[in-house]
């Protein structure tokens, strides 16, 4: 998540970062406790302080997002053109509850998201973006974007992601329709729910006392072939 503070503020409000980041001289030791570096966070509260090696890496991921095609322009056209952290309020069509979205960058033909991920291939990203929910992340924005410009076809919504380890493979993933469709589905659920709660004020949590089961496809399959290191042992 730091590495993806930085990264963010690098690419979007690269004026903000040296008054949010502090950089350590040299590299933080891996092992054991780093006395010089702790004294030199402790004297900078309230900044994020990072080594100059992370430092060095957030800025070449920045590069490499800059310079990653998509819809036909570098990245980093869109972002010299476009609005970081534009704030849009809305309320919901559906049931009145006032909302607030914060876009990494709006821009006139799209929106973009800026992830760091440690998934580089399609297929775990989207499995991991489904399970943090950014299916309905891009249908809310895009909804929040369509009742603020009036529109009634959404912007693409581009996720521009940046691994966070080398090499630093980058991505230009654009929401589709099933995709959005998921989003929605959550999102309705979501913010009914919400609304129910509030009228009532009531607000259940997940918990209570029961019995943990397991399904089928949970066994572990396990390797027995160590079995036959011991055939004649009598064991």
């Amino acid at each position: 998540m730091e590495f993806g503070t930085l990264v963010h503020t690098l690419c979007l409000e690269p004026h903000k970062f040296f008054g949010e980041v502090a950089i350590y001289p040299g590299a933080k030791k891996s092992s054991g406790t780093d006395r010089d570096f702790m004294e030199f966070r402790q004297a900078r509260p309230g900044m994020h302080v990072i080594d100059e090696p992370t430092h060095a890496l957030a800025k070449l991921a920045v590069e490499r997002l800059n310079n990653q095609p998509v819809m036909g322009r570098k990245f980093g056209d869109f972002v010299a053109e476009g609005e970081p952290e534009a704030g849009i309020y809305y309320t919901d069509p559906t049931v009145g509850v006032a909302c607030r979205t914060r876009v990494d960058l709006l821009h006139p033909e799209a929106i973009f998201d800026v992830k760091t991920t440690a998934y580089a291939h399609t297929p775990a990203w989207t499995r991991h973006a489904l399970s943090l929910h950014y299916d309905m992340q891009a249908y809310m924005y895009s909804l929040a974007e369509c009742l603020f410009a009036g529109r009634s076809t959404s912007l693409p919504f581009v996720f521009m992601t940046v691994e966070n380890a080398e090499p630093l493979s980058t991505a230009a993933r654009r929401s589709g329709f099933s995709l959005l469709e998921e989003g929605e589905r959550k999102y309705q659920h979501a913010i009914a729910a919400f609304k129910a709660c509030m009228d009532t004020d009531t607000w259940p949590c997940v918990g209570g006392e029961e019995v943990i089961e397991i399904t089928p496809w949970q066994v572990s399959n396990l390797d027995r072939s160590w079995i036959s290191l011991t055939a004649g042992q009598g064991r």
